[in-house]
């Protein structure tokens, strides 16, 4: 994303309360619309730093690349907490981060709360609604994170239903790395819950 932040904030464990975006046609949405990534020949999570941030009792509602801290997260996001309510129209939206871009998302992450997704209608890549992380893009990795959200996608298309997951909605059709996650939330699809307990869909090029 053009725009996004490069630098290192360390929010100290201080509380951001009552943060409210409304934003349903606008991409890249949340505390930080997105933070910058190098390129994926780099090492995984070279780039911005996020950490030691708390929002709490957030209400964000985007288009699409959305999350209560970052709507598309490159670099490293650790030690970091969201709680509340995030939507977004279409996908690729977590209660936590939207989109993870070769990113290490790693050291207590945690997000509780409600997620809401809508239709995929990017095709390919724009897939994803989680309760921590709606995609782990490239070559993404995610370890040591909790959720205790109720995740839901309102969706028309079957197949979309594969990409809801309490925790993470999709892997990246790359090799990605997940490894210590927890949750007691919820996933479902039009209100029936069949979706994955801890990731929708591990993703494979065919």
């Amino acid at each position: 994303s053009d725009g996004s932040f490069s630098g290192d904030f360390d929010g100290d464990g201080n509380v951001i309360e009552g943060l409210h975006i409304y934003r349903p046609n606008e991409k890249f949405v949340g505390l930080f619309g997105a933070t910058s990534y190098t390129t994926n020949e780099d090492p995984v999570g070279s780039g911005s730093l996020i950490e030691n941030v708390r929002v709490n009792d957030v209400h964000v509602h985007g288009q699409q690349h959305v999350g209560g801290l970052v709507g598309q997260a490159g670099g490293t996001v650790e030690d970091s907490r969201s709680n509340g309510y995030v939507e977004a129209e279409e996908q690729l939206v977590g209660g936590l981060i939207g989109d993870g871009a070769h990113a290490d998302l790693d050291n207590q992450l945690v997000a509780t709360g409600e997620v809401r997704g809508g239709n995929n209608k990017d095709g390919v890549n724009g897939e994803g609604i989680g309760g921590l992380i709606g995609r782990a893009t490239f070559q993404t990795e995610v370890s040591t994170a909790y959720t205790q959200t109720d995740v839901t996608g309102g969706i028309d298309e079957v197949d979309d239903g594969k990409h809801v997951g309490a925790i993470i909605g999709t892997s990246s059709y790359r090799t990605s790395t997940f490894d210590q996650m927890y949750t007691s939330g919820t996933a479902s699809v039009n209100g029936v819950e069949e979706s994955g307990a801890v990731v929708g869909s591990i993703l494979e090029r065919n």
